[in-house]
């Protein structure tokens, strides 16, 4: 049987669901989403869109920004956004553009210049897949690689302290997107210490690798007896390749976050 044009539109209004913020969450079940049910969304404003992919994100293991040149503004309007690009949060230059970057560069282009270049090879600025500040982020990490710092008092607070470690991968990031590590542990007037900071380049299990070693090391060789992440499983991994004697603990934060969420979508009480 075909459809006139007609009850299509109809079909298509029956189908599709309206976000209007987070309150409409709980009846979405973000983890089983297929592209066809993404493509079948509508939002009442750009901040419920946000929140939704923000939260898709979040559910699927990674986060998300607003591109700053992804976007475009209905003419004569009062800068009311018709369409918006988001993109993950780790969205970066890739191998062979920083290869083409540092050509540029080597042959006297600035960066806006080269930022020019590329929207031109890709048809616009949208379509490049990186924006500007990600090209002097890229140029910046070809410089920095990894930090780690500590102290004397950190030092001999891991000493007393350090039986239990927490891991925080998630603390924040510095304005060349570089994860800030935090190592925590807990005196015994259950006050936070913080035993030492890292600054990566990336998350990857070689990153997390050096970043365990050089705290041993900084430690005198004392590894801890438990330690807590979030839940990742590249930090699982590491912790089992450098403290393979150590319990492995979820932070309990993570857990009830977790475990919120799903009561909520569920209408659990």
């Amino acid at each position: 049987m075909s459809l006139s044009k007609g009850d299509a539109e109809i079909e298509v209004e029956e189908l599709a669901m309206i976000v209007d913020g987070i309150g409409s969450f709980n009846a979405i079940d973000f983890a089983a989403l297929t592209a066809k049910d993404i493509l079948m969304i509508e939002f009442i404003n750009l901040q419920a869109a946000y929140d939704y992919y923000n939260e898709y994100g979040r559910i699927k293991g990674f986060s998300m920004r607003r591109s700053k040149v992804g976007q475009r503004t209905k003419q004569g309007s009062n800068g009311e956004i018709i369409w918006k690009i988001f993109v993950c949060s780790r969205q970066t230059v890739k191998e062979g553009d920083l290869y083409q970057i540092n050509s540029m560069r080597k042959a006297g282009l600035r960066v806006p210049t080269i930022f020019h270049a590329f929207s031109n090879q890709s048809g616009g600025f949208e379509t490049i897949g990186f924006e500007i500040k990600d090209i002097y982020n890229a140029i910046e990490k070809q410089r920095l690689q990894n930090l780690f710092w500590c102290d004397g008092t950190s030092r001999y607070d891991c000493s007393v302290f350090g039986n239990v470690l927490g891991f925080d991968a998630m603390y924040g990031r510095n304005k060349y997107k570089c994860p800030l590590v935090i190592f925590l542990g807990v005196d015994h007037h259950m006050r936070t210490v913080v035993f030492n900071y890292v600054i990566l380049n990336n998350e990857s299990e070689d990153s997390y690798v050096w970043l365990l070693r050089p705290f041993l090391e900084a430690m005198k060789g004392k590894p801890p007896k438990s330690v807590m992440t979030d839940g990742d499983l590249v930090i699982k991994s590491t912790v089992g390749i450098v403290f393979p004697g150590a319990h492995y603990r979820l932070c309990s934060w993570h857990l009830l976050r977790n475990a919120t969420a799903k009561v909520g979508r569920f209408g659990l009480s």
